[in-house]
């Protein structure tokens, strides 16, 4: 449509100075000469949805695709507003319905992919994201999401790999180096893991995510002190952050410290009530505090545990109990374990 070429053009040049008001007059001006323009309508329903207004960009792409049905740039808009939407089956479908159009486009497997994602479909999300890379090997953002599921598979020398890649592309990319370090801590590679996480917060000092990582690779290179003020920092500024609360405890109950580390297991179980890892810590706080082992008991009452972890706990009890020669009391909670497994 040669006479809107220039409107449009405009209207682009709009949207990437930011001002996303102008950009929408000049959609709404072609518009109000012909309702039936696609590039307008879908134009303006990328608008729609890059300002929040997720319903209202549907239904312009919507409109824009009964104009032009095929599009495959429309297809994929809408796909992204439905997975936006939390409709995550319906954007599959719509990556499915493009593949059909297009069976090449990097685009609609990478979108697949992390729709499968979502919907807790591992094995398939990284089937799609290794698709991406068969086409364009140096995505960024594929090999990124490819790391993030081996990760979840445990395969991580090969997420290694993959951040590895993503770094060579992108080398200040925090996402990618917190992911590396947590790869290397899984891996045991502990030095290397923590110069990861200080990479990071070169880049992104507040990182909380990253600070409590890095306490936990200090802590397990024995660096006591310096594990337990990479905690404090990450709780400075997350004090709802129950496993920087759980994980300092762990630092604190190894410096001697199990009052200390008592109180962080409490503050991170007023937050998370059922975080049964620092329920089952808390005990060898007791243990060490020479407390009364059944006061590892009540730390079980009113938590929504797993059969398994209720187990763990009542066999840390049971160790307790043993350990302060309270043998009938270790027998119960030996029975009780037996019971709740």
């Amino acid at each position: 449509m040669p006479i809107f070429e220039d409107v449009l053009a405009r209207a682009d040049a709009l949207q990437q100075a930011g001002d996303a008001a102008g950009a929408e007059r000049c959609y709404r001006e072609i518009l109000a000469v012909e309702p039936r323009q696609f590039d307008a309508m879908h134009s303006l329903g990328i608008l729609e949805a890059r300002r929040g207004g997720l319903a209202d960009a549907l239904r312009l792409v919507e409109q824009a695709l009964e104009i032009a049905p095929e599009s495959i740039a429309a297809q994929i808009t809408r796909g992204n507003v439905l997975q936006a939407l939390n409709r995550p089956s319906d954007a599959l479908a719509v990556c499915d319905q493009i593949l059909k159009l297009d069976p090449d486009s990097a685009l609609a497997h990478y979108n697949r992919g992390n729709v499968l994602l979502e919907l807790n479909r591992h094995a398939e999300a990284l089937e799609a994201y290794e698709r991406v890379l068969m086409r364009m090997p140096g995505n960024a953002p594929a090999l990124y999401n490819r790391g993030f599921v081996l990760q979840h598979f445990k395969r991580h020398t090969e997420a290694l790999a993959s951040y590895d890649q993503v770094l060579d592309l992108i080398p200040d990319n925090v996402a990618a180096l917190h992911n590396r370090g947590a790869a290397l801590q899984a891996l045991k590679r502990y030095p290397e893991a923590l110069a990861s996480f200080e990479r990071a917060l070169l880049i992104a000092p507040d990182d909380v995510e990253v600070l409590n990582n890095r306490g936990l690779a200090l802590y397990e290179l024995k660096r006591y002190q310096e594990a337990l003020a990479s905690h404090d920092e990450a709780l400075a500024l997350a004090p709802d952050f129950a496993q920087a609360w759980s994980n300092r405890a762990n630092v604190l109950l190894d410096l001697q410290r199990a009052q200390e580390a008592l109180t962080s297991w409490d503050r991170a179980l007023a937050i998370k009530p059922d975080f049964a890892e620092a329920a089952n810590n808390r005990g060898h706080a007791l243990l060490e505090l020479k407390r009364d082992a059944e006061a590892l008991a009540r730390s079980l009452e009113g938590r929504r545990l797993t059969v398994e972890l209720r187990w763990r706990i009542q066999q840390t009890l049971c160790r307790v109990l043993l350990e302060s020669q309270r043998f009938p009391a270790a027998l119960t909670q030996s029975s009780n374990a037996v019971l709740s497994a």
